[in-house]
């Protein structure tokens, strides 16, 4: 997902500079010791991260298990990200059903939803969310499709019914042409392609 953090990880910056000291002198005998120690240290941050994302799953900080799931980066393998994303994603679903089914829809469920659907978008649960979106949003005022706030009775808002055209007012106008610079010279007849060009365009 284009919310996971771009930024290199240190832990692959790392193991690249590992690697590379490696390939120049491939006989150190210091190489399977900092090896051992860089693996370590990786399991180590990946066991503290899974810690947190699950404190944080009991107390129901939805937020703060995002923000740790997207910091894993390459540390976990993806065998294990894929099972991590499918459970991560049954419990958001179960969270945003919890929150629909405690009374009026608010938007902050709604943008939640948006979130999760994007983030798990690989998932049964992440599809499912994604699809309910154009109803949700509609429910607390919002475009089904752009989610801009819009609460009448077409299928979109009318910034999406207009489509791409919508912005052309906007558009910065072409500049208006100088009279003098399309003039012949003084003692010079206008050349004749241009003078049946403007006599065509004049029959339009």
């Amino acid at each position: 997902s284009k919310d996971r953090a771009s930024s290199v990880s240190p832990e692959r910056i790392a193991r690249s500079l590992l690697d590379r000291f490696e390939a120049e002198y491939p006989d150190d005998p210091a190489i399977a010791g900092r090896k051992e120690r860089l693996d370590s240290a990786i399991r180590e941050g990946l066991e503290a991260s899974l810690a947190q994302i699950q404190a944080a799953r009991e107390v129901n900080d939805h937020a703060r298990v995002l923000e740790l799931y997207r910091g894993l980066g390459p540390a976990l393998e993806a065998g294990h990200r894929a099972d991590l994303e499918r459970d991560l994603s049954k419990w958001f679903l179960e969270l945003i059903r919890r929150r629909l089914q405690g009374g009026r829809l608010q938007p902050d469920v709604v943008e939640l939803a948006t979130v999760v659907a994007e983030a798990f978008a690989t998932t049964v649960e992440g599809a499912s969310l994604r699809a309910s979106l154009p109803m949700l949003r509609r429910s607390v005022g919002l475009c089904p499709r752009c989610a801009r706030p819009y609460s009448g009775t077409a299928d979109t808002c009318p910034q999406c019914l207009a489509g791409p055209s919508s912005d052309a007012s906007t558009a910065t106008a072409p500049p208006e042409p100088d009279p003098e610079a399309d003039s012949p010279p003084p003692g010079e007849a206008p050349d004749d392609d241009w003078r049946s060009y403007d006599e065509d365009d004049g029959n339009d």
